[in-house]
């Protein structure tokens, strides 16, 4: 079972977002359910015809079953199944670390809005699709700008929350001992113990995985800078724009529009720059 999506192709964030939500769930289903099910109809169905003795599950003095073989042989599977569980998270959550750290380079250099090169990449394809946007002034945004359709914040949320999410998704497992013995009192429903985030281990990846996804996110930034040179061609006044074209070019009694159809080609040529 998978605590995680792994993407074989290059994605939007919402896409990997949901992807990951949907796997939680179909993961604590198994477990929780499947898994956990699975065992105790495996029990009751082997010791069902057992109505005395050291295996009766249907057992109602508490002092007769805390000396009793089968509760320890109940105590043995919740042990095995605490060690299960831990396994798989040891492997699934550092494969998950592993996988995000695989999109992730170690450096980058940006040349320039048209070039940046990439060194340590394991993947052969990059996990997110991000766009670039502008975003013109108005009342609410004085400063017409470049901006990307998600922010490097809110990519890192994106990455780190389903490493958080997968040490709470198998908690209050109650343990098998208590569905099988069901005539018996319980004062509470004993649950089996999972690992948490706050285990050194837990704590180690945690780190790493964070330290990566800010590595690689840092040129975000580098790279809007370099799209500084191109605001003076989008910053353009329009109404001052056409004043100085009709005083430069149809002020006099001729009207220059072999220099006004130059000006209109290198207008043109810049926009593909600025859409290139």
């Amino acid at each position: 079972q998978y605590f995680f999506v792994y993407p074989e192709k290059t994605m939007r964030i919402e896409e990997y977002t949901m992807s990951q939500g949907s796997q939680a769930t179909a993961m604590t289903q198994a477990v929780k359910e499947g898994w956990l099910n699975s065992i105790t109809n495996s029990v009751r169905n082997n010791l069902k015809e057992i109505r005395k003795g050291w295996f009766n599950i249907d057992e109602t003095n508490i002092d007769i079953y805390n000396f009793s073989k089968l509760k320890k042989f109940l105590m043995m599977i919740n042990m095995v199944m605490e060690s299960s569980i831990r396994t798989l998270m040891y492997r699934r959550v550092a494969d998950y670390v592993g996988m995000i750290s695989s999109f992730c380079p170690t450096n980058i250099v940006v040349h320039s809005n048209e070039k940046a090169t990439f060194e340590g990449r394991e993947s052969e394809y990059p996990l997110f699709n991000v766009d670039l946007k502008f975003v013109n002034s108005s009342e609410e945004n004085p400063e017409a700008k470049f901006v990307y359709s998600v922010q490097p914040g809110t990519i890192k949320t994106a990455l780190m929350e389903p490493f958080d999410r997968a040490f709470n998704l198998l908690s209050g497992i109650i343990k098998v001992e208590r569905r099988i013995m069901k005539k018996l009192f319980w004062p509470n429903d004993p649950k089996i113990q999972i690992p948490h985030i706050g285990e050194e281990w837990a704590q180690d990846l945690r780190t790493k995985l964070e330290a990566t996804i800010d590595l690689a996110l840092v040129p975000m930034q580098e790279y809007i800078e370099t799209l500084g040179d191109l605001m003076g061609l989008i910053q353009i006044d329009m109404d001052t724009y056409v004043g100085d074209a009709v005083e430069r070019f149809c002020g006099g009694e001729t009207l220059n529009l072999a220099e006004l159809a130059k000006l209109a080609v290198t207008h043109e040529e810049d926009a593909k720059t600025v859409v290139d």
